[in-house]
């Protein structure tokens, strides 16, 4: 699990810095996120037993490896539509996260987001792949100019009853308000996480109380 906390440190790390660069750091922050939901969706993948998905999987996945380490304009191809046939199983989920990390970093974010949505259905019972695939959706349509969706996406992760770090998710809320303009709205969700500290959040996370601080800190940039 230690490469699950790296992952998740530099998501933070990205994420805290989005509101300086607008759109292109919120979307390197889902970017992050999507290898986060890699790492999760993995245990759902080694506990599946489906034979037959598991070759296939496995067949793509050796052509991935085989590739060049900076083109794999081969392998994702077949990755997204292995996820497009199979959105209800963890093998399709873990191609559409796979295929959806290259597409954003090829600036492809429709593709990416259509396979975010197909499998999002499929995924209901599993709470933290939901938040995860629904924060990173929210950075994709934000970065689209859709905030109402990118705003509806994180109010469901915010008030998913085991999120272990909700003020997280109103944080990129905040920052996606900030990118935007509104900043009346941006102001009421920070000094929200400010005057109401998360219980959830300051037991997973030792960095919560650095959340509260760069909610201050955005606050003051943005105007008191």
């Amino acid at each position: 699990m230690a490469n699950s906390k790296l992952f998740e440190d530099n998501a933070m790390k990205a994420i805290k810095v989005a509101h300086r660069r607008k759109w292109t750091s919120i979307i390197a922050a889902v970017f992050v996120l999507l290898v986060i939901i890699a790492v999760v969706v993995y245990h759902e993948v080694k506990s599946s037993r489906d034979a037959v998905l598991a070759e296939q999987y496995t067949e793509i996945e050796n052509i991935f490896n085989q590739e060049n380490t900076d083109n794999h304009s081969n392998s994702m191809p077949k990755f997204r539509d292995f996820a497009i046939k199979n959105p209800q199983n963890p093998y399709g989920w873990q191609a559409a996260i796979r295929s959806s990390i290259y597409f954003i970093k090829i600036n492809k974010l429709v593709d990416a987001q259509k396979l975010l949505e197909a499998v999002l259905p499929y995924t209901l019972n599993h709470e933290l792949v939901q938040i995860k695939i629904r924060t990173a959706l929210a950075g994709i349509y934000a970065s689209q100019n859709n905030i109402p969706k990118a705003i509806e996406e994180l109010t469901i992760v915010e008030n998913f009853p085991h999120n272990p770090m909700p003020n997280q998710s109103r944080f990129l809320k905040a920052q996606i308000y900030a990118a935007a303009n509104k900043q009346a709205e941006a102001k009421k969700v920070l000094n929200q996480i400010i005057s109401e500290p998360s219980a959830q959040d300051a037991f997973a996370s030792p960095d919560s109380s650095d959340l509260v601080h760069q909610a201050k800190v955005l606050l003051n940039r943005i105007g008191l």
